[in-house]
């Protein structure tokens, strides 16, 4: 503002200066003064906002960068979508939620993937009840495990585009089943002859039996197995889906990852407090 403030007296002293000169110029500008009134006004406005222009630096000094309302989507650590061994569950949902609300927030039109965790364990048909009434959605894959107590394993389905979940948990079933019958063969062809090769046969598929018992009889159609899905969908439509009572969280991928590149892991109903290490029927 001083330097503001010295700029105008200087114009309004070199004005008076030249009006009240007595040479050529004064008397030119004098009457000017007095026969155009108006123009001479117009010149010294002007002429003022010259000098302002040049004592404030005009626009340079004041631009103001707008900020952007969208909020960003957290980013995916090694392209994984879902929780990690060892990270507080609290603070997963927290982030699965900021994820949700930046897509909500992005507007994007296409289509995005996206882990749903379950609050509890579902059938098949429970689960495609889930989906009804929703446009576009499509089931990838479903994650199901024997329910809490039992000491199950997850598998993780890959869901064949048109064909109902129930198949493929039927399928898990029938295959533990044939775990279950080969195993005990061998124990009786063990029991038949106790030589070292029979008991080793024994031995190796001790734990393969053990869990394929679980399985054939805690996995199948009408058995509530499952816990978790992956879906891909509009964002209008993930939006409706997180708001199921029976989803715990929707956990969207941020759109800069693709599909093909994301490893994705769910949360089972039971877990609080801490992620633990997660048996993956298989591993």
């Amino acid at each position: 503002m001083p330097r503001l403030g010295g700029a105008l007296r200087r114009i309004g002293g070199a004005g008076r200066r030249t009006t009240e000169s007595t040479g050529a110029p004064g008397q030119v500008v004098g009457r000017l003064v007095r026969r155009e009134p108006v123009i001479t006004a117009a010149v010294v406005v002007v002429a003022a906002a010259a000098v302002l222009l040049a004592a404030t630096g005009g626009d340079l000094h004041r631009a103001v960068k707008p900020t952007s309302t969208v909020a960003s989507s957290p980013p995916l650590p090694n392209d994984v979508l879902g929780p990690t061994a060892g990270q507080p569950v609290a603070g997963y949902l927290a982030t699965a939620q900021s994820r949700l609300k930046a897509m909500t927030a992005g507007g994007s039109a296409g289509q995005v993937t996206a882990v749903v965790d379950l609050s509890g364990y579902l059938t098949a048909a429970a689960l495609g009840a889930q989906l009804d009434g929703l446009t576009g959605v499509q089931l990838i894959r479903a994650f199901a495990r024997v329910a809490p107590p039992a000491d199950g394993d997850i598998h993780t389905i890959t869901v064949i585009a048109n064909r109902d979940l129930a198949v493929d948990l039927d399928e898990v079933q029938a295959e533990a089943r044939t775990v279950v019958a080969n195993y005990r063969k061998r124990v009786a062809i063990a029991a038949a002859d106790p030589s070292a090769a029979n008991k080793a046969v024994v031995s190796a598929y001790a734990g393969e039996a053990r869990q394929a018992k679980v399985d054939a009889s805690g996995i199948g159609a009408g058995a509530g197995c499952v816990f978790a899905m992956v879906v891909t969908a509009a964002p209008d439509q993930l939006e409706r889906l997180a708001t199921s009572p029976d989803v715990r969280v929707l956990d969207p991928a941020p759109s800069s990852v693709p599909q093909q590149a994301l490893m994705i892991v769910p949360l089972e109903p039971q877990t609080i407090g801490t992620v633990p290490p997660l048996e993956f029927a298989g591993d």
